[in-house]
């Protein structure tokens, strides 16, 4: 029997803009908690320290990293996102932690002193900026001499169970120039190790340890992925661009159909997410 769902109109992409979505994302327990539990695990906690958190969003683990580290600390939570500072900033009067301040300001350019921090971590965030060169830069301008840094980000081979059907679509039509603009999206949001280890070391930062990951999403259906929240939230407005305006509607409607086959064939849809940890020190 077919899984394949009453269709109507097709998910559309969530706005960030939106200031309601801030307020019912639990993008935490679904998407950044593996990436933050790697992290948490590496950072060397210390009584004290002054931390910051680049790309918050909602406030993990920026929040979690100051449970952690007890009295005395500070920990700055730094992002772009309004909606989400105010959200986190709930978090903190809620929890009574008086150490933590949310922040709003750009990775490409920080709002703070030279050598300031005792630690900087970002858990999926410096792989989102728009000028990484710059981003990373500024994080090796604010660290401290001998301070660590812990980055976490998802690998190119994320989700390649997805990637490989839509490529599928785009050679079936033609669209070359989607093949390319699909390269060119991963390369984009998911750079290799290697990739961040020498923008690492160009940033002031040295000692670099690596630690590799994974972890898997599994939807009932093609349906339930495109329509999961997260989903529509932080993957699909990017993907429904590798497809030209005009047959979009098209081509998600069959990537459905090739998922909801692969669910009657195999039980599920499965998306799986490698993921880097990477530590270093500041020279």
């Amino acid at each position: 029997m077919s899984r394949t769902r009453d269709r109507g109109a097709p998910p559309r992409p969530v706005e960030l803009s939106d200031p309601s979505v801030a307020d019912v994302v639990d993008e935490a327990p679904v998407w950044s908690a593996p990436f933050g539990a790697a992290l948490l695990e590496r950072v060397i906690l210390r009584r004290g320290i002054t931390a910051l958190d680049v790309c918050c969003g909602t406030g993990y683990p920026a929040i979690e990293l100051a449970n952690r580290l007890g009295p005395g600390c500070r920990v700055i939570a730094l992002d772009v996102w309004r909606a989400a500072l105010d959200r986190a900033r709930r978090k903190i009067g809620v929890q009574g932690l008086d150490g933590v301040v949310p922040l709003r300001g750009s990775a490409e350019q920080l709002p703070f002193a030279d050598a300031r921090f005792d630690l900087v971590i970002s858990n999926n965030g410096l792989n989102n900026v728009g000028d990484e060169d710059r981003a990373f830069a500024e994080v090796g301008r604010v660290a401290r001499p001998g301070a660590q840094l812990a980055i976490t980000w998802n690998l190119p081979e994320s989700m390649a169970e997805l990637y490989r059907e839509l490529e599928a679509i785009f050679a079936r039509r033609g669209l070359d120039s989607s093949i390319a603009a699909c390269a060119a999206h991963i390369h984009e949001k998911r750079k290799p190790v290697e990739h961040v280890l020498a923008l690492l070391d160009r940033s002031g930062f040295e000692r670099p340890e690596v630690s590799l990951s994974s972890f898997s999403m599994r939807f009932a259906s093609g349906g339930a992925l495109l329509g999961h929240f997260l989903i529509r939230l932080a993957f699909l407005p990017a993907w429904e661009e590798l497809a030209p305006a005009d047959q979009r509607d098209e081509v998600f409607a069959e990537l459905e159909e090739r998922l909801e086959a692969i669910a009657d064939r195999e039980g599920e849809v499965r998306l799986t997410i490698p993921f880097a940890c990477v530590t270093a020190r500041r020279r």
